[in-house]
């Protein structure tokens, strides 16, 4: 009996042991469990968080971006405007010397659009030019333009480039003023031309040709 009972406290403490050390494996797992979710939930509002202030960047980034549109379009119709009134201005000042009307370019972008529209006709009696705010380019342009051969009363004017795939040469005779020297190889250097119409000269080889012919315009 006493045997028996002996045995029976023996088996009864393994089992508390087993319980105890399973109660201890559940308890372990269950913390681990518990301090896993907890790292996710962390690492998921860390994530939601960093998501959330990309998205708020990318918000202020495009209503920077839209403002800074905003203004450029704006300066740009401020500019355009002023240049409108520009343009206009000139124009009223130039019929009010004679000439027809006035066209905002330089010469080498006049000449090579009248050759591919073939309305150079149009123009006569027009003042070619730029008003301030393009002077500084198109006076670049037009000191491309160089004297291939002087006359009496002329001077002939030739430019070349590739524009489109394709030979652009811009040939034109201006009209000398009195008491000026013009020399071969010499830049154009005037910002207003008025076309007056077509003129045949003969070249050095005896062929005779004929080209647009402008004046000089002095705009006070």
């Amino acid at each position: 009996m006493k045997h028996n009972e002996t045995a029976q406290k023996i088996i009864n403490t393994a089992n508390q042991i087993i319980t105890y050390k399973n109660t201890e494996r559940i308890r372990l797992k269950l913390e681990r469990i518990e301090k896993q979710e907890i790292a996710s939930k962390k690492r998921y509002e860390y994530e939601q968080q960093i998501k959330l202030e990309r998205e708020q960047n990318a918000a202020e980034k495009k209503e920077q971006l839209a403002k800074e549109q905003k203004q450029i379009e704006l300066r740009r119709q401020l500019d355009k405007d002023a240049k409108t009134v520009e343009v206009n201005d000139l124009k009223k000042k130039l019929r009010a010397l004679g000439y027809k009307g006035f066209i905002n370019n330089n010469i080498i972008n006049f000449i090579y659009t009248t050759q591919q529209n073939g309305d150079i006709g149009n123009y006569i009696n027009h003042v070619v030019g730029s008003i301030e705010s393009n002077k500084e380019f198109n006076h670049k342009q037009h000191k491309k333009v160089k004297i291939l051969q002087t006359f009496k009363n002329y001077s002939l004017y030739t430019y070349s480039e590739i524009l489109k795939s394709e030979l652009f040469t811009l040939v034109i005779l201006i009209q000398n003023e009195k008491g000026i020297i013009y020399q071969d190889g010499q830049s154009l250097q005037d910002d207003y031309l008025v076309f007056v119409g077509m003129q045949s000269y003969t070249t050095i080889t005896g062929m005779a040709k004929t080209v647009p012919m402008f004046k000089r315009v002095k705009i006070k």
